[in-house]
């Protein structure tokens, strides 16, 4: 069986003078002792 993998979207790039994607990922693994990864979605261009 496969593990859920639980994913954060993050629509604005900064929060205040910080980027989120460090911010959310010291509290994540400091705090909750959990693993993570940034990945970015990319847009695909048809033509």
């Amino acid at each position: 069986m496969k593990k859920k993998k639980s994913v954060l979207y993050v629509r604005n790039e900064y929060y205040g003078t910080e980027k989120k994607e460090d911010l959310f990922s010291e509290v994540y693994e400091k705090y909750l002792d959990v693993k993570v990864t940034i990945t970015r979605k990319t847009k695909k261009a048809d033509k």
